[in-house]
């Protein structure tokens, strides 16, 4: 047991290496790093993926391999088909290793996340479908989300400048928050009020930004990254 922790240390060790990453409050082993992807007016789906121990997810739409994605790794959405998506992630690029078959009745004009959270080692591995409906905000304005992918933790607490305290279930999203232009603190919390950590957001004009808060409390290890989709 001791030597499986230490190699799921390690390779969070290296994750951190590979994120564009700086300290935050709270435990050990924090990031936050940004990453921009090009919004659409189409039909589109990406995938975030925030198995902290899951290898490289490969999405495929309705037989044709999109990309590959990594954990907090780039995440640009790929247009897609209306209608029915048969979606399947995958090992990598190696489109015959399935991990997780499902499917889509894509609407127009909607973006779809495939939120991929839980650790595979303890068989959590989870996809939740997040749909969003094309909208741009106004000028001057901007939205927010924070989604909850940290292992061993039912329910994270955050705020952000001065609105209240908002809840997120694991696996699940706050759902868009609209905000004036700006920069704003987010603090996380666990749901008995302990620090998990905190960081700055640059919510960009008509732009939307999403928080990802990743890893694993047993293995003293949380990462943020936050996605930036703008026009």
């Amino acid at each position: 047991m001791k030597k499986n922790i230490f190699f799921v240390k390690l390779f969070a060790i290296l994750i951190l290496l590979a994120l564009t990453s700086c300290s935050g409050g709270g435990g050990g082993g924090e990031g936050e790093g940004s990453s921009r992807s090009g919004r659409t007016t189409k039909t589109a789906i990406r995938v975030i993926h925030s198995s902290v121990d899951a290898v490289p997810l490969g999405l495929v739409s309705n037989g044709v391999f999109l990309n590959k994605f990594d954990y907090l790794g780039e995440s640009e959405f790929y247009d897609v088909a209306e209608g029915a998506n048969a979606l399947t992630l995958v090992t990598g690029d190696r489109v015959s290793q399935a991990i997780k078959s499902l499917s889509i009745d894509a609407l127009k004009s909607t973006e779809y996340t495939l939120f991929a959270y839980g650790a595979e080692r303890d068989r959590e591995f989870r996809v939740e479908v997040l749909p969003e409906p094309v909208l741009r905000p106004e000028d001057g304005m901007s939205r927010v989300q924070v989604l909850h992918g940290l292992s061993d933790v039912s329910s994270i607490n955050f705020t952000i400048g001065t609105e209240g305290s908002r809840s997120v279930a694991f696996g699940k999203t706050s759902g868009f928050i609209d905000l004036p232009v700006g920069t704003y603190p987010v603090t996380i919390t666990g749901s008995r009020g302990n620090l998990l950590g905190s960081l700055n957001v640059n919510l960009e004009n008509r732009g939307e930004a999403t928080v990802v808060v990743a890893g694993k409390v047993d293995y003293n290890f949380i990462s943020f990254k936050v996605y930036q989709d703008l026009d």
